[in-house]
């Protein structure tokens, strides 16, 4: 599987990034609406929400996308386990 997590967007946005990627396994996070929009603090929150929920395994692969008006930025690792 590889799951997207990127800032606090809506469900559709988060869907059409997921798409965008191009992979049948493409899964995006549903984010934290509970928090709101953190800019910076978005993908680390949701990151460490998606560790903890138990829906990643170890090796799985994971795509973080972060942007703002003027840029995109993104990281594709695998998940280690562990705990956060």
């Amino acid at each position: 599987d590889l799951h997207v997590v990127t800032p606090n967007f809506d469900r559709s946005t988060r869907r059409l990034l997921a798409m965008a990627v191009a992979a049948p396994s493409a899964r995006p996070h549903p984010g934290l609406p509970q928090v709101g929009h953190c800019f910076a603090a978005d993908v680390p929150l949701n990151l460490r929400d998606l560790a903890r929920s138990g829906a990643m395994a170890h090796g799985e692969l994971v795509l973080a996308v972060a942007c703002s008006k003027d840029t995109v930025s993104a990281m594709v690792f695998e998940y280690a386990g562990g705990q956060c």
